[in-house]
């Protein structure tokens, strides 16, 4: 049974690749939350991207009165024409209502300058026309395929300072991930060294019970010499 037991125990190759892995996933998650400066919907058949130029693109920040740029590719993997509305809207205000047709199978890039007017939250949106029949009705619908959204402010100052309270929050957050990474790696490091640990006792278990097992024979044997000498 002891026998069983240590053949069963962790490896340390393979607690190695265990180490290794935990270490490549919480860099992979902290590389996610990072994320990119730029907006990426994906789907199926149709990807839009607005790269936004404001104030703190990294933070969604723009500042009232400046102009905003935003760069928009829009591409269409299907066989047929996609019929998309650009939406800009500031609160319940709409800025811009602008149709996009983009041909089959093809994609098409747009710039948009827009100043900021509005302080509060801003959105820019993409809709699709979908027809959606049924037994008993026939109508069209518009679906959301896109979408980016940032906060304007009243001046620099402000944005700055709101700028400041994220950096700090995004610090304690990775702060927080490393903290953890730190305890996953200790355990993994004290699980090891358990294993080892375990390891060497079995090792010295077996010897000491082989030493045991050997006495009487060894005692049976110097009797036996003894014996012979007299």
């Amino acid at each position: 049974m002891k026998n069983q037991r240590s053949k069963k125990s962790l490896s340390p190759v393979v607690a190695a690749i265990f180490l290794i892995s935990i270490t490549i996933i919480v860099s992979v998650i902290v590389a996610a939350w990072m994320g990119a400066l730029t907006f990426e919907y994906q789907g199926v058949d149709l990807v839009v991207a607005v790269d936004a130029g404001i104030y703190s693109v990294n933070n969604n920040i723009g500042v009232l009165n400046e102009d905003a740029v935003f760069d928009i590719s829009i591409e269409n993997y299907v066989n047929s024409s996609r019929t998309i509305n650009l939406v800009i809207d500031a609160g319940q205000q709409v800025l811009l209502n602008e149709t996009v047709v983009i041909e089959a199978l093809s994609s098409k890039n747009l710039t948009v300058t827009q100043r900021l007017i509005f302080l509060g939250l801003w959105t820019i949106k993409f809709y699709e026309d979908k027809e959606i029949s049924d037994i008993q009705q026939f109508s069209s619908d518009k679906e959301i395929v896109g979408g980016y959204s940032f906060v304007t402010v009243v001046n620099e100052a402000e944005a700055d300072m709101r700028i400041t309270q994220l950096n700090n929050i995004k610090l304690n957050t990775n702060l927080s991930i490393f903290a953890i990474f730190i305890s996953i790696l200790s355990v993994v490091v004290s699980a090891v060294h358990v294993m080892y640990a375990r390891k060497q006792y079995m090792r010295d278990s077996k010897t000491r019970d082989k030493k045991r097992e050997s006495a009487p024979a060894q005692k049976l044997k110097s009797l036996q010499r003894k014996s012979k000498k007299t």
